[in-house]
């Protein structure tokens, strides 16, 4: 199993609504397990897996 760990701060509300409508919009035609959650939106400042 591998770890990782990451710094990541929230988006405004205002555009993770912005990006919630547009990932609505091609949801149908993109086959991922599973979708983020609004509230789990946010920018990766920093990513690093060992």
């Amino acid at each position: 199993m591998t770890t990782h760990y990451f710094l990541g701060i929230h988006v405004p509300s205002q555009v993770a609504v912005h990006l919630q409508t547009k990932a609505e919009a091609i949801r149908t035609r993109c086959e991922y397990r599973k979708w983020t959650a609004i509230a789990d939106y946010h920018l990766t400042l920093f990513f690093s897996a060992r």
